[in-house]
Order: C-alpha cells, then structure tokens, then sequence
C-alpha cells in the first residue's frame, strides 16, 4: 500500500504544529510513506524546508495549505487545497496573499466567494467541524443528544459539501481522521452517507500536528500559550490523546478501511507540482520594443556613466563595466537589475527617499544606474562579494525607501 499522508502541521502554524517541516518529511520516509503533504494553515512558509529535506529523503512533497472559513451558528468551514500543478501554486499563493491583507499581522479572512473567483486547478478535501460535539446539547439525555447531533452535523456538512462540490468539481474529497475519540465511529457513518448522498469519494487523513508522539506535551504547551492560559486551565482545549502523530502503515491498516488509504494515492497520483519548477519571473514592460534585456541594460548603464563622470569615464571604470555586463549576462541577471533600475526611477520620480546599500555597493554597474552612490572609482571594491558565477546564487540589491511612503 502506497499511503500518503495529506493533513500535517508544522511549526509554521504558530503555537499549533510541534514539529518542524524536516522533522515530518524525514519521519514520513521512516514509516514507509510514499510522500507527505505539508498543509500549515493560511501560509506556505515551511514548504521551502520540507522541499529540501523531500529531495534529501527521495519521497514525495505534496504542496497545500488548510483554510477555514466563517459559518452560520459559530460553525467553521474547514478544508485543504493541495496543488497539482504549477497553476494550481500561484492560485494559491494569492489567495494566501488575499486572505492574510484583509487583516492584522497573524490572522487571515476567507470568504466563499474568493474560492469561486480565484481557484480553478486545486484539489479540495473537505474537513468536518470540529465544534460540532455532542456537548452542544448538555439538556438533552444522550440518545437525544446523539440524534441532534447526527441531524445537525449531517445538515450542515451537506450544505458546505453542495457549495464546495460546484466549486471543484471531481476534485472534491471528504476527509475523514480515526483519533480514537468518543465520535470516531459516528463520525465515520456521518462521512460515508455524505459520501453515498453526493457521490464525493472519502479519504483517510491524520491532522498530524506532530511526527512522533512524544511531542504530546510539548504541543499542550502551544495550546496554552495560545489561549495565554497555564496547561492545567486549557484542559478543554487540550487535545485528548497523541494520536495526532505520524502512525505507522500498519497501525493505519488497523484502524481505516483500506479504500480510505489507497484514496490518499489517487490525490498523490494527480500532484505533480515541485518547488524545482520555480524559476524568478520579471515584467516584460521595462523593455523597449525591438530591444534586448542585454542591449537595453547596456544602454542604461552608459548613460549613467556618462552623467556620474561627464567630462569622461575612466577607463579603469569602463574596463570594471564590461567586465560587470559580461558576468551579468553569462548568468542571464539582466531582468533583475532592470527591474531594481525600474523600482527606484519610480521612487524618485514621486520623490520618496530611497537608498541602495550592503553588498550592491561594490557594483559599478549599480552606481551608474543610481541604484547606489558609492563610487567605485574611489574605493578598491570587490564586485565578486556581489556576484560571482561560482555562488551559483542570484544577486541581492537592498534598497532602502522611506518608512512612510514604502
């Protein structure tokens, strides 16, 4: 059996995930998995580290994010996106970035229709809600209870199951997680009627918050931190056993039915996305028509210099130029540094203070853009701190802007 874990949470979900992107990947390839999905909430910040460390161990990375949105009668709409594909990644980068400016630093809001306007190629995994418990209803006796319960839950997750399957159709999945709770074997039953209902397959996930077990206490210590409280206190909000860890594939075969397992490879099977596929991507406008990047760069560079020394460049400045131009186009940064040209001409031209400094300094090519102002005939500078074919490393510019007008 080839199972893939599709629901984990690192550190990168502040003061909920106990382990590490590396941590979990490496602990993945330990079990025996065929590949791991990272999927921290509202954020793609810990892919990076679980890329590496994927490409270290030879298993698969699956690349996701877990969202939740607001619903009716304080109920939560919680589901994962995973990207198939290198389309399906910048869908979901913007709607990171779209969710997270809507509010303060450290919170997010999502709203059904940014899923309708903005997402076309993510696959979808529906989670159920966690607030609907059976403790809603204390006045009720416990058959009663159980019967509300199943109704409310039922009519509720049928509903945010209808509206997520018109937004992803045949990519819609209901996850169901075994934790060893009270609920386990409701909410399976729960899940397979909505299965059956909507013609919508389940599969198995784990909402793993930590790759090995013994992590326990150190996630009830996040959780308190969290809700500012000591760990006696949050009691409640504690979660009930450690089951939340990477289990092996043989204490998954006890606990799932098979289909639910081999499901978790029909998702793997349509994400071919890697992060090696990534390359920097700058704007075709700051060329002129009919003009290369090299040419216009070029252009650029010369009538600087003709402005920093007017009456005549040294020719100890001309032979530092080509030398520059020749490094920069055998390692192909021209878009880079036009783009950087382009940035703060636009700064200047709307009169907001802005200043190149750090390793960019020992650039001549940069001083005759007005990038920076240190002059290189002056100072015997070292251009290969900033670039240098044997870095195998793009340039960094830093550039300085007012604070209030950044």
């Amino acid at each position: 059996m080839n199972f893939y874990e599709l629901h984990t949470i690192t550190n990168f979900t502040f003061l909920k995930g106990a382990s590490h992107p590396g941590e979990l990947v490496s602990q993945a390839k330990k079990l025996g998995y065929a590949g791991v999905a990272i999927t921290d909430e509202c954020t793609l910040a810990g892919i990076v580290r679980a890329h590496t460390e994927a490409k270290k161990q030879s298993i698969k990375l699956l690349i996701g994010s877990h969202f939740k949105i607001r619903w009716a009668n304080h109920c939560e709409l919680s589901f994962i996106l995973l990207c198939p594909c290198r389309e399906a990644y910048a869908e979901l980068s913007s709607l990171i970035t779209l969710a997270r400016r809507r509010e303060k630093k450290g919170h997010y809001r999502l709203e059904l229709k940014d899923l309708k306007l903005h997402i076309s190629r993510c696959l979808a995994i529906w989670l159920p809600d966690e607030k609907l418990q059976l403790s809603d209803y204390p006045d009720l006796s416990s058959q009663a209870a159980e019967q509300t319960h199943q109704n409310s839950f039922f009519q509720i997750s049928y509903k945010q199951l209808k509206i997520l399957n018109d937004i992803f159709p045949e990519r819609l999945w209901i996850g169901y997680q075994r934790l060893l709770t009270v609920h386990d074997y409701l909410l399976y039953t729960q899940c397979i009627a909505l299965s059956e209902k909507l013609n919508i397959p389940v599969v198995a996930q784990n909402k793993v918050l930590m790759h090995i077990k013994q992590r326990l206490k150190l996630q009830h210590c996040l959780t308190a931190i969290s809700n500012k409280q000591t760990i006696q206190d949050s009691q409640s909000e504690l979660i009930n056993n450690a089951e939340q860890h990477l289990r092996s594939r043989e204490r998954l075969k006890q606990l799932y039915p098979e289909p639910l397992l081999t499901e978790t490879e029909q998702i793997a099977e349509r994400c071919h996305f890697s992060l090696d596929e990534l390359r920097y991507e700058y704007p075709d406008e700051i060329l002129p028509e009919g003009i290369s990047s090299t040419e216009h760069l070029k252009q650029l560079v010369y009538q600087g210099a003709e402005k920093r020394w007017p009456e005549e460049i040294p020719e100890k400045m001309e032979s530092q130029l080509d030398y520059e131009l020749n490094i920069i186009k055998d390692l192909s940064y021209e878009h880079y540094f036009l783009t950087v040209h382009d940035i703060v001409q636009f700064a200047r031209n709307q009169q907001i203070l802005c200043q190149g400094r750090g390793s960019a300094a020992n650039s001549a090519v940069c001083y005759c853009l007005f990038i920076t102002e240190v002059n290189p005939a002056h100072n015997q500078l070292l251009f290969e701190r900033f670039i240098s074919p044997e870095r195998n490393e793009p340039p960094d510019i830093d550039v300085d802007f007012e604070h209030q007008r950044r």
